[in-house]
């Protein structure tokens, strides 16, 4: 638990009246710095991925062959269809989970993920430019530094000895957030580009849960998604289900109820 900000000593004058000033100018341009942080990586992927497409980059848009909310799973194989993507189910989806639609901007593909370089995510709610949502998924922490992120966030020490994929509630300040996709799972060649995929897409439901305002991203949805055999109980694993059938395997490219991790 928190405990609260000791309060400032004060003169009897009271602070003046500059100084207030001089505190909401900074407090202004710490918001706004955070929010062009926000933007500008989301601008520097967007031009990495331009930069270096090719195939395996391309993968995640053909059918393949192959919290704290986070992206544990289990070893066990998917025995379902094949994964694959369609861009007309994800986003009935954001509309029906979260009510946001994606930004369209001509050439930039959105969502993005690429396992190199991580990925970004930007719409509105209910189409409206006023209200935009965007969330960052990065892959600068491997999976054991995520268990450790997430066993701090949940007061579990030594509960969690790898994550997959990790959402905090803590890295999402009103309707901007950064999550992660472990370094290791992004960079290990057995897990496929479609598996990559779901992982981002699950982490991704969990942060647009927690911009939009929901009661309890990271477990209101246990019960709904036992039904379909999946343990996992945050926002996350159901709208990664939405979106493709159910959870897909890393290893398998299949959609099920394990992450195969």
């Amino acid at each position: 638990m928190n405990r609260p900000a000791a309060k400032e000593k004060t003169r009897a004058s009271g602070r003046s009246r500059s100084y207030l000033q001089t505190r909401v100018r900074a407090s202004r341009l710490y918001e706004a710095a955070f929010i062009l942080a926000i933007f500008e990586l989301t601008r520097r992927l967007h031009q990495a991925y331009e930069q270096a497409y090719d195939k395996q980059a391309a993968e995640w848009l053909l059918p393949q062959n192959t919290g704290g909310g986070g992206g544990a799973g289990g070893p066990t194989l998917n025995t379902g269809p094949r994964a694959h993507f369609d861009s007309k189910r994800f986003n009935k989806c954001l509309q029906d989970f979260f009510g946001i639609v994606p930004e369209k901007d001509g050439s930039i593909v959105n969502p993005f993920f690429d396992r190199r370089y991580g990925g970004s995510f930007k719409g509105f709610a209910n189409g409206n430019p006023g209200h935009t949502y965007s969330v960052v998924t990065n892959i600068n922490r491997n999976s054991v530094t995520l268990a450790q992120d997430l066993n701090r966030a949940n007061g579990t020490p030594n509960y969690w000895l790898t994550q997959s994929g990790l959402t905090l509630g803590s890295d999402f300040k009103g309707r901007f957030g950064v999550n992660y996709v472990a370094s290791d799972v992004a960079a290990d060649p057995k897990n496929l580009a479609i598996g990559l995929l779901g992982l981002f897409a699950h982490e991704l439901g969990n942060g647009l849960g927690a911009e939009t305002g929901m009661a309890d991203p990271f477990a209101a949805y246990a019960a709904e998604n036992a039904k379909f055999g999946i343990s996992d109980p945050d926002v996350g694993a159901a709208f990664e289900r939405c979106a493709f059938g159910g959870l897909v395997g890393l290893r398998s490219g299949r959609v099920g109820s394990h992450r195969e991790f």
